[in-house]
């Protein structure tokens, strides 16, 4: 997690100090603006996170899921 942070910042200083350098990107990329670039690349992880902590959460109702039924098991037994 820590390197990403690291990550973050670098990309937020390079974009902050070279501003031609996303316009330049962006236009290989076939957008107009550098900032166009930007927000679609923040969109797409947001996506992501929203999708990851999406299956973390399945996750976690399941697993609850599994104890609820070995309590009830062991609550049934007595």
């Amino acid at each position: 997690m820590i390197i990403l942070n690291g990550l973050f910042w670098l990309i937020v200083i390079i974009i902050t100090f070279l501003g031609e350098f996303t316009t330049l990107i962006s236009n290989q990329i076939g957008l107009h603006r550098g900032l166009d670039m930007i927000f679609s690349i923040l969109i797409a992880i947001l996506i992501y996170f929203i999708y990851s902590t999406n299956q973390q959460i399945n996750k976690l109702n399941k697993d609850i899921a599994k104890v609820n039924k070995l309590i009830d098991e062991k609550n049934n037994k007595k």
